[in-house]
């Protein structure tokens, strides 16, 4: 028996090399301030650990938010 963990795991193993695609996340930042500044770094820091894991995760767009 197999664990409904394992076997999602599993079948989206098998997906990628069978296929050779990656899971593509698109990401949009609102702000880049404390939150926003921070998720970019992790997003650039990580990008090596992601494109391990078969994930290209592609920043789309930042807003920069001004106060008048």
């Amino acid at each position: 028996m197999v664990s409904n963990d394992d076997a999602t795991t599993g079948v989206r193993v098998t997906h990628q090399m069978l296929f050779n695609t990656d899971q593509v996340i698109e990401v949009f930042v609102i702000g880049v301030g404390g939150v926003g500044g921070a998720l970019l770094e992790q997003i650039k820091r990580q990008q090596g650990w992601l494109k391990n894991k078969h994930i290209d995760l592609r920043v789309c767009g930042v807003a920069i938010l001004r106060r008048c």
